[in-house]
């Protein structure tokens, strides 16, 4: 019990930050939003290598993972930050943005294949979509 409490707190957590976010983007503050995403991966160490680009797909998992599997819900909460991440670096004119992109596909993808996910209604219009951006078929 103790670890789905400490998950869904993580997930809480995560929610909030994107929440943040997208608000702070709304007020048009873009950098400030990016900031607020940077800083909350920085600070919890197993994120913080989902800051670093080129990583493999199960490291982009394995915070995800747990004691008692895989923990979906997590996964697409993270997946949504990745998102909001690479498009506040490319609303600012960064080009480095593919490999986050990519991270949420795959985050997306393994929630999805996982039984127990709570999934977004348009979950297959943002996997669609994300597959043609890390696909090159659509730019970034």
């Amino acid at each position: 019990m103790i670890t789905r409490d400490f998950i869904l707190r993580q997930i809480q957590q995560l929610v909030q930050v994107l929440a943040r976010a997208i608000f702070l983007k709304s007020q048009n503050q873009p950098q400030h939003a990016l900031e607020v995403i940077n800083e909350a991966l920085e600070g919890t160490p197993e994120l913080l290598s989902l800051l670093i680009s080129g990583l493999l797909r199960e490291d982009v998992l394995a915070p995800c993972l747990t004691e008692s599997g895989f923990a979906p819900d997590k996964a697409l909460a993270l997946a949504d930050l990745m998102c909001e991440k690479a498009r506040l670096m490319q609303a600012q004119g960064e080009i480095d943005v593919h490999s986050y992109f990519e991270y949420a596909l795959w985050l997306y993808e393994a929630a999805m294949q996982d039984k127990r996910a709570a999934l977004p209604l348009d979950i297959t219009i943002r996997l669609d979509e994300l597959r043609a951006i890390v696909g090159g078929l659509l730019p970034p």
